[in-house]
């Protein structure tokens, strides 16, 4: 990672929490993520606040054949829900940081065992 970027201490978290606490919820819209591999539909990722300067890079895991999906791009806050027959079980921050007021995330999606 470069020396330009800023990864976020405690005061600054709260300050995005902050920030996101006075807006309401808007329907920013929806995406569905599926498999490169088997195109299986994964997980939904609704948009619930896209004014809010966040960009997240989201990828998920295929519980179903164990490639994954191709990366997604959104902007705002999300919130991701399963599809179909899919258990979520981790949304895991691979990276998160803050640069020039923007806050910048890759999120991985992973699944729990299919037939649970």
């Amino acid at each position: 990672m470069s020396n330009e970027y800023h990864h976020y201490n405690d005061d600054e978290r709260q300050q995005y929490k902050e920030m996101d606490k006075d807006s309401f919820l808007i329907d920013g819209g929806k995406t569905i993520i599926k498999c490169s591999t088997c195109d299986c539909s994964l997980a939904e990722i609704w948009i619930v606040k896209p004014n809010l300067p966040i960009k997240s890079k989201i990828i998920a895991q295929c519980p179903f054949c164990g490639n994954s999906s191709f990366q997604i791009e959104v902007n705002g806050k999300f919130i991701i829900g399963h599809v179909g027959n899919t258990t979520i079980s981790e949304n895991e921050m691979v990276d998160f940081y803050e640069k020039d007021g923007i806050i910048y995330q890759e999120v991985l999606i992973k699944f729990g065992d299919k037939n649970a």
